[in-house]
């Protein structure tokens, strides 16, 4: 994987936040467990950083091309936080059902660029990103992040949810099958479709600045949550 290209996914949203946090804050939501370590007697503000991407994200092709691995999984829970830069992470137990692209197998270790900063008592994420849902299938879109030993997922388009009992009894091995089947959810098989034609990052054709960019998304007003409790 590029290195220029790791850097961007990893560190852009975190160099971006003394220019943004303010204009991208939330009202905090009501408080929830005030007792527990770390935690403030509010729930923290939300904040939500305004990224710089290296390519277009809209386009799957690219978002698949830049990407070391592409599998569905479900996510198991929380294991850890990291704080590199402005912008916290958070790893995340994911068991892969089906490979796309790449060859990941078992359980793997899925960090979100963003989660809670307990030093600003903030919980920050990229603009138009939301957090991870325990329980919830995806297909992921990751760059190893080998400081980590993370598969970092490409934030907005790199976690696309599915229904988990459409996807917990795929084929484990789509990369090796091959073609779009019949019967695979939709998701799926823009997936298979977009690995099958993807256009590898290239920092000489982003797709950027031809019309294909699209405005992100609101982000959720509420901080993370975890079986209903948010994610700190």
């Amino acid at each position: 994987m590029n290195n220029t290209l790791t850097k961007i996914l990893v560190v852009t949203a975190g160099v971006a936040f003394t220019a943004v946090a303010t204009a991208c804050t939330s009202s905090p939501a009501p408080a929830t467990n005030p007792n527990e370590e770390l935690r403030s007697t509010t729930a923290p503000q939300t904040v939500y950083l305004e990224p710089s991407w290296a390519f277009d994200i809209y386009d799957q092709r690219r978002v698949v091309g830049a990407a070391d691995s592409v599998f569905v999984g479900t996510v198991n829970q929380v294991i850890g936080t990291v704080n590199r830069t402005a912008m916290p992470e958070t790893q995340f137990s994911v068991t892969v059902l089906s490979v796309i692209k790449g060859d990941l197998a078992g359980d793997v270790v899925v960090n979100q660029q963003g989660g809670y900063d307990p030093v600003s008592d903030q919980a920050i994420y990229t603009e138009g990103d939301t957090p991870l849902n325990i329980g919830q299938s995806y297909i992921f879109s990751t760059v190893l992040d080998t400081a980590i030993s993370a598969e970092n997922f490409i934030p907005i388009v790199g976690a696309v949810p599915v229904d988990t009992a459409d996807v917990v009894n795929l084929d484990p091995e789509l990369a090796q099958r091959g073609g779009v089947a019949a019967g695979l959810p939709e998701e799926v098989q823009e997936a298979v479709s977009a690995v099958e034609n993807e256009i590898p990052f290239d920092p000489n054709n982003t797709g950027l600045g031809d019309g294909s960019e699209a405005e992100l998304p609101e982000g959720p007003d509420l901080p993370p949550q975890v079986d209903g409790e948010p994610v700190r």
